[in-house]
């Protein structure tokens, strides 16, 4: 029965190490193919304020002021956190924007019982009326958007 439960143990031992190798061999999921066409982006990121107070859930779109590149379409967005960071993402979380420059459009989305609705009442919506700018350079040196303020009322 000894035997049986050493042998038992070596196959245990080498699956394990089996199992180590080939996650230092893959890196843990880092093998993901890379989208069809994709393109460079550059990390993109800041902190929204609203009323003052850094908030959760503010959805930040990249607008491309040079409109919508229709062969190869993107869309590069972010979600506030608790402390009302964002980092933006267009393939990968937080990996960032393509190079070009945008309009930034926001809202916050606040649940209530019987719906969810966008805090700004559509104020920051429009790319076309938006006062918050970004360019994001082709030279790979991420952007810092600093503390973009909105208010409610």
């Amino acid at each position: 029965m000894s035997e049986f439960r050493n042998a038992w143990r070596r196959r245990c031992v080498a699956l394990v190490l089996m199992g180590g190798a080939c996650l230092v061999s893959h890196g843990c999921g880092s093998d993901r193919p890379a989208p069809p066409n994709q393109k460079k982006v550059v990390p993109v990121s800041g902190v929204v304020t609203v009323d003052g107070v850094a908030v959760p859930r503010v959805r930040v779109k990249l607008n491309p002021k040079q409109g919508r590149d229709s062969a190869n379409p993107t869309s590069s967005t972010a979600i506030t956190d608790d402390e009302g960071r964002f980092a933006v993402t267009t393939y990968y979380a937080g990996d960032g924007a393509p190079p070009g420059e945008y309009a930034l459009t926001f809202t916050y989305i606040v649940d209530s019982s019987l719906k969810s609705s966008d805090a700004f009442r559509g104020a920051y919506a429009s790319a076309d009326s938006s006062q918050h700018d970004v360019t994001v350079g082709a030279d790979d040196v991420p952007v810092d958007v600093g503390t973009i303020a909105l208010v409610t009322q």
